[in-house]
């Protein structure tokens, strides 16, 4: 029997189909026949990949175009994206079946390696490298309120840290009279606590303060209390300074305040 093929280099290309024909002596038509070659891992990394940090979340969005046709060595049934951040030794990775893939769960303005790899049935092969550093989250919970403790022309409050990734967190600290909408306080601060205290702070008045966390990425939600001074000539008891004292003294131990 004779066989002969369409391709001039039978054999050298893994996981590429030919067609064969068949032949005997005296066979005039022969008999067809189709084969595929074993698949083998690509021979190159997927082309044209790109990684951009995501805006306002610690998310990487990475994109990529197909390996070449005559590298692949075989059908790409997936990709593989493995990644890690520059102290981190260990690699985390997913797979796609398309050609993109969204990262989240990163830790916020930091530099990460990623890989790119097509795979085949055999395994994977070779990636394509790339370094990026990651945004910071944008605040999408507004701060929870710890305490607030009004005086006769002060009032003392403290809040938590909305929940997110975070690298350089800030707050800023409004008041103003609720009756009038008189603007009396505005700072920026990067604690956790603030005193609300001036000239403009009147004893036996109500007033509106707001705590509204900022990243480079944008503001948050406000944490939004009413809250109405003291009248004039009313000193806290004993009782009400030692329990302050004590309230005081269990948030400095939890939230390190002092």
């Amino acid at each position: 029997a004779v066989v002969s093929t369409q391709s001039g280099h039978y054999g050298r290309d893994p996981g590429t189909p030919y067609s064969a024909l068949v032949t005997s002596k005296g066979d005039l038509v022969g008999h067809r026949i189709q084969f595929r070659t074993h698949e083998e891992r690509p021979g190159a990394s997927p082309t044209d990949v790109r990684c951009e940090p995501q805006e306002g979340t610690t998310a990487l969005l990475c994109s990529w175009s197909e390996i070449p046709l005559e590298q692949r060595n075989g059908d790409i049934t997936s990709y593989k994206v493995r990644y890690r951040s520059h102290y981190d030794p260990d690699w985390g990775f997913n797979f796609t079946s398309v050609m993109y893939i969204s990262i989240g769960d990163l830790e916020p303005v930091t530099l990460y390696t990623l890989q790119v790899m097509g795979c085949t049935a055999v395994g994977c092969g070779s990636a394509k490298e790339l370094e990026v550093t990651t945004n910071e989250d944008k605040p999408s919970h507004k701060p929870r309120v710890r305490y607030i403790i009004p005086g006769v022309r002060n009032i003392r409050l403290g809040w938590e840290v909305p929940a997110g990734s975070f690298r350089n967190l800030f707050y800023i600290v409004k008041c103003q009279e609720t009756n009038t909408g008189l603007a009396i306080f505005h700072k920026n601060v990067s604690a956790l606590d603030a005193v609300i205290s001036g000239q403009g702070v009147e004893s036996d008045t109500d007033y509106t303060v707001s705590v509204t966390p900022q990243t480079s990425q944008g503001f948050g939600p406000a944490l939004v209390e009413n809250v109405s001074t003291l009248s004039k000539g009313i000193s806290p008891s004993p009782s009400f300074l030692l329990t302050l004292f004590s309230t005081l003294i269990v948030f400095d131990f939890i939230y390190g305040l002092g």
